[in-house]
């Protein structure tokens, strides 16, 4: 939603959970978020869903461990490289 709202359309979304990215890649996708995420993919144009360990991807580590420290429903959006 967020990644609609900024107007982009060509998506590439990594998580370190084989099991969800393999869920959203057969159309399993929870039954809370179905509605939402199908109004999401109808306006993309490309979308790519992969995995990644995150203790090889340095990037992932250290965004992760920001959003351990991140307040509950605090949005943080960077749209180049962050600091």
């Amino acid at each position: 939603e967020i990644a609609v709202n900024q107007g982009w359309h060509d998506i590439w979304i990594e998580s370190d959970a084989e099991a969800v990215v393999s869920a959203f890649r057969q159309g399993k996708t929870p039954w809370r978020l179905r509605q939402r995420w199908n109004k999401v993919i109808s306006k993309l144009s490309c979308l790519m869903i992969s995995a990644v360990w995150r203790e090889a991807n340095f990037a992932a580590d250290r965004v992760s461990k920001f959003a351990l420290n991140t307040p509950n429903q605090e949005l943080v959006v960077h749209v180049g490289k962050p600091d």
